[in-house]
């Protein structure tokens, strides 16, 4: 299962990838948090005429429908929820479903913590209520105008359309510390709804006596900045927007179980499945496996590695490039000449809040991150 994002042509290609799949259970654009028990999408079993499963929902009070990105549950006779009703409903059918001869590999791509973030399941409204969450030292109107302008101004901050007066979403939220909070509350709400689906996975693993040979990943696509520097979003090369959950289960094996000091990046994550399951690794991919680290917390993985996000959403995003060490991290913004840079002494300012570029104090370490940026852009193909 999964989602696959797409243009208005949008049934053709669910076609093409749901033809990919022995089960699909994908959905076009961003997907939905909330369908009526009788759509198209949630009934269609995932085997058979795999590419009829576009949601055909009524309209929302915006005139949105179908598997265009709608909001709440409006107009819903008998809406079910994502995570906690329609993910597991997936989940079983796949695993019913599946040829039980042979191997398989179940993709289970979560819309959550993606937003709408109001649009958890109301089973959770209680949740977290009368919780004072704490929030970044960097969430505050004083860090967000050290920003440089153009990040300011970017799409980081996301100023609503058509308001010239507007001061931006990461300065609304940071503004009011009491809305943020609460907003941070339906965030947590909304993730814990995925926390019952993969809950309902390893249930369902357990009673079909397959959760001992089955290893389970859980990962994500991108960090998110709720707050921190003044900021929104998930484009840039700061920590909450580049770091990623990564839990590996894997019942087989003895490892110890904990955490581990070591940076793990999303390429390693195929080299990583292949090791796994025995398969060798192709030369060609960038990735390296993480087996040894699961298996002896004192291995090692990388000591530096390169970033980059060039696309530029129309100049809306400020595109950069990066290099992270354990210690450093130098980020270069491309979208301007010459180039901004910054510098963060990842050790003595975890919150990345004093850039460093600029101090003489740093230029030898300025010029030897510059260096691996050129090396890692000659390199990388």
């Amino acid at each position: 299962m999964g989602k696959w994002g797409i243009g208005a042509d949008h049934q053709p290609n669910i076609d093409r990838a749901a033809n990919l799949f022995d089960y699909w259970g994908g959905v076009s654009y961003q997907s939905n948090f909330w369908h009526e028990s009788d759509c198209v999408y949630y009934l269609n079993d995932g085997l058979f005429d795999k590419g009829n499963n576009t949601c055909d929902c009524p309209a929302d009070s915006r005139g949105v429908e179908g598997p265009r990105v709608r909001i709440g549950k409006e107009n819903l006779v008998d809406p079910l929820h994502l995570s906690t009703q329609i993910f597991p409903n997936h989940i079983d059918k796949f695993l019913d479903g599946r040829d039980p001869t042979k191997p398989f590999c179940l993709s289970i791509s979560f819309k959550t913590p993606h937003g709408p973030w109001q649009d958890y399941d109301p089973i959770f409204d209680s949740l977290y209520r009368g919780i004072e969450f704490p929030l970044s030292s960097t969430a505050n109107l004083l860090t967000a105008f050290l920003q440089p302008d153009f990040i300011q101004n970017s799409l980081n901050n996301s100023k609503q359309a058509n308001d010239p007066n507007d001061i931006g979403q990461g300065h609304r939220w940071v503004s009011n510390p009491t809305a943020l909070r609460n907003m941070i509350r339906l965030y947590c709400r909304t993730i814990t709804g995925m926390d019952q689906s993969v809950a309902h996975l390893r249930n369902a693993l357990e009673q079909r006596g397959l959760a001992n040979n089955t290893i389970i990943i859980f990962t994500s696509d991108n960090g998110q900045i709720i707050g921190e520097h003044g900021l929104s979003g998930k484009w840039l090369a700061y920590e909450s927007s580049i770091r990623i959950p990564l839990f590996v289960w894997d019942p087989r094996s003895n490892q110890q179980r904990g955490s581990r000091n070591q940076t793990a990046l999303s390429i390693d994550f195929a080299p990583t499945i292949l090791d796994l399951a025995g398969v060798s690794i192709p030369e060609s991919m960038q990735g390296q496996s993480l087996v040894p680290v699961l298996n002896d917390p004192n291995a090692t993985t990388r000591d530096s590695w390169f970033y980059e996000h060039s696309y530029n959403h129309g100049g809306r995003i400020a595109a950069s490039e990066s290099v992270r060490t354990n210690e450093w991290k130098y980020i270069r913004y491309t979208s301007m000449s010459p180039g901004f840079e910054q510098l963060f002494d990842l050790t003595n300012d975890p919150q990345e809040t004093t850039n460093l570029a600029d101090q003489a104090e740093h230029q030898a370490i300025l010029e030897s991150l510059r260096n691996q940026l050129e090396t890692y852009k000659q390199t990388l193909h």
